[in-house]
């Protein structure tokens, strides 16, 4: 429990003295025990009340891991602005991920997952790699 109590008082005092509204930041990321899931959802729902928010928690065996994001903050609007800024057509733009941040980019351009992604990614129904590398030799097979 005393760990628990040090991230939450780090969770409270960072929070005071920054907003996260701010456009730079664009992923907040916290771990908890596995007994730890109501603390979990209290601070899910302190943020989602003070921001606009999109929140993921996986369990794991040994922890609980929860991923917040601004809502509408994700990979695909850089994309998209090199895209049209590199004259490069989104049909020739393969993407993958594995995290809430990528669900975006994977929608709109070739997207496929890692196989150990955040099960709204895995619920996309698009292609699963174990390895980057993998993809990688997928899009060498397409040219």
């Amino acid at each position: 429990m005393e760990k628990y109590q040090s991230k939450v008082l780090l969770y409270t005092n960072h929070e005071k003295n920054v907003d996260i509204s701010n456009p730079e930041i664009c992923k907040i990321i916290f771990h908890l025990l596995p007994n730890q899931m109501e603390e979990t959802k209290e601070i899910v729902n302190d943020l989602k009340a003070k921001y606009d928010v999109t929140a993921f928690t996986l369990t794991y065996k040994d922890c609980i891991e929860t991923e917040v994001i601004p809502s509408g903050c994700d990979k695909s609007a850089s994309i998209e602005y090199l895209s049209d800024t590199l004259n490069i057509n989104p049909e020739n733009i393969y993407t993958i991920g594995d995290s809430a941040n990528d669900i975006g980019m994977i929608e709109k351009y070739n997207g496929a997952c890692m196989e150990k992604s955040l099960p709204e990614l895995l619920s996309l129904n698009k292609p699963k790699f174990s390895s980057v590398s993998d993809f990688m030799k997928l899009d060498l097979l397409l040219e």
